[in-house]
């Protein structure tokens, strides 16, 4: 399994990319898993963007933990 190190990798690979969005599949498997990621090409750097699909779960987990506490 080869994954990618983000913007540095895709860098080396494409030097001529430019900064940006980029979808990055970190198991190069199936695409639903794949995450959407900030890339500055000059720097080398990454910035993972949060997905929405996440955004039920921790409400789910804040409401939970709000019960636990009274």
């Amino acid at each position: 399994m080869h994954q990618l190190g983000l913007a540095g990798d895709l860098a080396a690979l494409h030097p001529e990319l430019p900064d940006g969005l980029y979808w990055i599949d970190p198991n190069e498997g199936n695409a639903r898993d794949a995450v959407q990621v900030q890339c500055r090409m000059d720097m080398g750097a990454s910035c993972l963007l949060p997905s929405p699909n996440q955004g039920p779960e921790v409400r789910a987990l804040e409401g939970a933990a709000k019960r636990a506490q009274q």
